[in-house]
């Protein structure tokens, strides 16, 4: 075979290749996506804010009493401690209780003359206040236990409630009456009873401490501030 058919059968031979490739490409067409609908991934809301806790209400405010009302209050506390007494000291039986009743019964009559001396001086009348009722109710509550104890659990029901009664006489002045106290002569005063008072809470309590424990309740009075 001559050189120049040789020449020609390459070539067909490779354009025979060539067009075999370019038909396999064609048979073989690229894969194709799977048919469906395409997942998509919509965003995550936002988390709700944690809720703030809710702030507890705010004390109601104290309302200190004007001089008037002081003098009612106050008449009203030296009164139902006087009474008290007086009963106490009908029915204790210890040394104790009745020193201690005999205590109430002087210097709150004391007291209570001091204010009504005042008040006359400077012509001021006792005004109503919301102590006042709240005085008596407290004392008649203790009153009521008082008189339903028996007479091995009197004396310490007594000096028990005194105890008790004289705690809020303190937040009473601390809180209503001296803070209030406009005169100075009458918050002098003012002052000087609520010394008187915390001595008398300090000899209750000592009191207290030094008598046997009976079986009356230990329930505090209602208390009045």
């Amino acid at each position: 075979m001559s050189p120049t058919l040789r020449t020609i059968g390459s070539l067909s031979l490779a354009l025979t290749l060539a067009a075999g490739c370019d038909r396999n490409g064609a048979e073989s067409p690229a894969p194709q996506a799977a048919e469906g609908p395409v997942a998509t991934h919509e965003p995550m809301p936002p988390a709700p804010a944690p809720a703030m806790p809710t702030p507890p209400p705010a004390p109601p405010a104290v309302t200190t009493l004007t001089d008037a009302q002081s003098v009612e209050a106050l008449g009203t506390l030296n009164h139902e401690e006087i009474s008290l007494a007086r009963y106490a000291h009908g029915r204790a039986h210890s040394d104790g209780a009745r020193n201690l009743a005999q205590m109430m019964i002087d210097q709150h009559t004391q007291a209570e003359a001091d204010i009504v001396a005042w008040a006359q001086a400077h012509q001021v009348a006792g005004a109503m206040n919301d102590v006042s009722p709240a005085v008596t109710a407290s004392a008649a509550a203790v009153r009521t236990r008082l008189e339903a104890a028996s007479d091995e659990d009197f004396d310490r029901a007594y000096v028990h409630s005194q105890v008790d009664m004289h705690q809020d006489a303190l937040t009473i002045l601390d809180q209503r009456i001296i803070p209030g106290a406009t005169n100075p002569e009458f918050r002098t005063l003012v002052t000087n009873i609520r010394a008187a008072v915390a001595t008398h809470l300090e000899h209750a309590r000592e009191t207290l401490a030094s008598m046997p424990r009976g079986t009356e309740p230990m329930a505090a009075s209602e208390h009045t501030h």
